[in-house]
């Protein structure tokens, strides 16, 4: 499945529990292979709102893409480390 810039900018953001994390505000690209490598995300969601800052989630804590919604690992939340990274 292929989904577009348009597709992904706005998509629901849950964890595996149905964890509401958000949407998709933003995604960084590799320049080199042109591959989505971190996506933002904001709008909505308890966590960016508790931190008062956007989340960023790595590809590989994704669980999968759908065209309604990105499931993400449970163990996303309970990372500190990507909860200190998420000032953007």
């Amino acid at each position: 499945m292929t989904l577009s810039s348009g597709q992904l900018i706005g998509l629901k953001v849950k964890t595996q529990s149905g964890l509401a994390l958000g949407r998709i505000k933003d995604f960084e690209v590799e320049a080199e292979t042109g591959q989505i490598i971190r996506y933002v995300v904001a709008d909505g969601g308890w966590l960016p709102k508790l931190l008062n800052q956007d989340l960023l989630v790595d590809k590989s804590q994704i669980v999968r893409i759908t065209e309604e919604e990105m499931i993400v690992e449970d163990g996303l939340v309970g990372n500190k480390d990507m909860v200190e990274e998420a000032a953007v």
